[in-house]
């Protein structure tokens, strides 16, 4: 278990070491600007890269500007503050006229709905899809409105009977920030990471009440996918297809076996949970088959991607349908 939670630690903390990761300027012929966030898992393969001397091996100055949720990474590609990031799914399929999928990433964890102590408490008597009905009068917490964090709290009460145009939504930001808009009452309930779920549990201010991995409908939706602006330069491909065999690279260092001690060791190096975090993290988690970074790939999974868009229809979150062929425009790692 103690892999599984080292991988999870980053998924958790705050990424400062990565902030000294510029270096020259983006015009630098072998400089590459990509998005993150800080305590999202999907930046996993990036941080792996860069410990691991990758991207330096594949010739590449890898810069990495911050944000704060998924609808600002695809504004830091708009604004062109970035050349190539990994944005969810969901907040591309919106801006497809401007930009493109250039690799998919499978799924990496699912989001958990936990509730504020005090809140609805007679709802833990509940199963699903009863307890979801019981909460669907409190004010959920998501990282930005039109996230994807909402996209799966919308879903999770849409397959519970809640239409969600009934469901009050705040944007409490990640992190810290999430966990004291949930503990002060400004939200009752709080769309989470495992690892923040399992911080709230442990601090005694939320209690986890079920995992979007638990309802069949949500568990397997192609989370985000790595991509450009459209109608990007030939040189600028070239770096993107080093980027992305860098990161497969990662993805592929991080999933055998025989690095596992070494992993665990790099992870837990530079990052750390208390124990009973730590504990609460690696009970909360399930993946399934593998471990956390034993879910990531460099694959699309049309199927998932069409669920998706129907979903977003449906929540009103996409205006019209798009098609896989007209969002991608994919690269081969190179």
């Amino acid at each position: 278990m103690r892999s599984r939670t080292a991988l999870l630690t980053v998924a958790a903390l705050g990424l400062s070491l990565l902030t000294a990761c510029g270096g020259r300027d983006s015009a630098s012929s072998n400089t590459l600007r990509i998005g993150y966030i800080a305590g999202s898992a999907a930046s996993l393969p990036d941080m792996i890269a860069k410990e691991r001397g990758i991207f330096e091996d594949a010739g590449l100055n890898v810069q990495f500007v911050n944000t704060d949720s998924g609808p600002g990474l695809v504004n830091l590609l708009l604004s062109e503050s970035v050349d190539v990031t990994w944005a969810p799914t969901s907040n591309v399929l919106a801006a497809t006229e401007k930009v493109q999928i250039v690799a998919g990433t499978v799924r990496s964890y699912g989001f958990e709905l936990v509730r504020r102590k005090g809140f609805a408490d007679s709802s833990t008597s509940l199963s699903y899809p009863d307890n979801l009905q019981a909460l669907a009068e409190g004010r959920v917490g998501i990282s930005a409105t039109a996230s994807y964090a909402q996209v799966m709290a919308e879903g999770m009460f849409n397959e519970a009977g809640v239409a969600p145009g009934n469901l009050d939504f705040l944007s409490v930001g990640v992190g810290p920030t999430s966990r004291g808009a949930l503990k002060s009452g400004q939200v009752d309930l709080l769309m989470a990471n495992p690892v923040t779920a399992a911080e709230l549990q442990v601090a005694g201010d939320g209690d986890p009440v079920i995992s979007t991995l638990d309802i069949p409908a949500l568990k397997n939706l192609p989370e985000a996918a790595y991509v450009t602006k459209r109608g990007i330069s030939e040189a600028q491909e070239e770096k993107v297809a080093k980027y992305l065999r860098a990161a497969e690279e990662a993805i592929t260092w991080a999933q055998s076996e025989s690095n596992i001690e070494d992993f665990d060791a790099l992870l837990t190096q530079v990052y750390g949970l208390s124990p009973d975090d730590a504990e609460a993290t690696a009970e909360r988690y399930n993946p399934g088959e593998g471990n956390l970074i034993g879910e990531y790939g460099l694959s699309f999974d049309q199927g998932g991607f069409d669920e998706l868009v129907a979903i977003l229809l449906k929540g009103k979150l996409l205006t019209e349908k798009v098609s896989y062929d007209e969002a991608t425009a994919l690269i081969e790692p190179r």
